[in-house]
C-alpha cells in the first residue's frame, strides 16, 4: 500500500500530521540529501505504538488462552479414529 495512503487515512495529532507532511513534501522534491536529526515527536509517536503493540501481543498469545491439547486431542481422536 502507498505510503500516503496510509497517512492520509491515519488518525494522528494534528502536530504530528504536519511534521509527517513536510517530510513526506522533501522526500518527493528529492530534497532528502543528507541524514538529519531524529525529530523527538516522531520518535516518541514510534516508541509509543511499539510499546502498545508489544503489549497487545503479549496479552493475545498468553498460554492461559491457547486451547488445553488434551481436549484437543480427545476431538481429534473422536473424529477421526
Amino acid at each position: 500500500m502507498e505510503f500516503q495512503k496510509v497517512f492520509d487515512d491515519a488518525h494522528l495529532r494534528d502536530s504530528l500530521r504536519a511534521i509527517i507532511k513536510d517530510l513526506l513534501k522533501q522526500k518527493k522534491s528529492g530534497i532528502e540529501l543528507r541524514t538529519e536529526s531524529r525529530i523527538e515527536s516522531i520518535n516518541r509517536f514510534l516508541e509509543e505504538k511499539i510499546a502498545y503493540f508489544q503489549r497487545i501481543s503479549k496479552e493475545q498469545f498468553k498460554k492461559e488462552t491457547k486451547p488445553a491439547t488434551e481436549v484437543l486431542n480427545l476431538l481429534f481422536r473422536e473424529f477421526v479414529l
